[in-house]
């Protein structure tokens, strides 16, 4: 009886996990400036559990930052697609923390966001300090880093 009610249990926490975590959608934004190279939002905030896939065209992709990641967070790397039949990344956050990344094509035209999951304190002050060490959208990180 009791590893019937574990199991309902288990069940029902991966069940209930799935359920309330939330996909959320990053553009790549190539206008006119000020919507010139930068992704849009360019610092997003979600829950742990949550996924975010970036939109944009094939001449962009977002890769993340070793320096401006959370410990035990795994780096990922990615092109951005619209063409139809084709996906864009989508990137699951399990790590709470503040993770950079940016576009590697462009990331000296400041094509920089950040992702931030649940608490960003984990590794905030690592990640500022880390934005020195950038060769490019030093000044957006920066900006998003003090909006946090």
């Amino acid at each position: 009886m009791k590893s019937i009610k574990l199991y309902a249990m288990l069940f029902l926490l991966a069940f209930y996990g799935n359920a309330i975590s939330a996909d959320h959608v990053v553009k790549m934004l190539n206008g006119a400036p000020p919507n010139m190279f930068v992704f849009d939002p360019p610092v997003i905030k979600i829950a742990v559990g949550d996924t975010v896939t970036w939109d944009g065209d094939a001449m962009h992709n977002s890769v993340s930052i070793e320096t401006m990641l959370p410990a035990g967070a795994k780096p990922w790397s990615g092109k951005l697609t619209m063409k139809p039949g084709e996906k864009s990344i989508t990137v699951k956050f399990d790590v709470e923390g503040v993770y950079g990344y940016n576009c590697t094509p462009h990331a000296m035209l400041g094509m920089v966001g950040i992702v931030v999951v649940g608490d960003p304190s984990s590794n905030l002050d690592a990640a500022k300090k880390a934005v020195e060490t950038q060769a490019g959208g030093k000044e957006r990180f920066m900006k998003y880093l003090s909006e946090i």
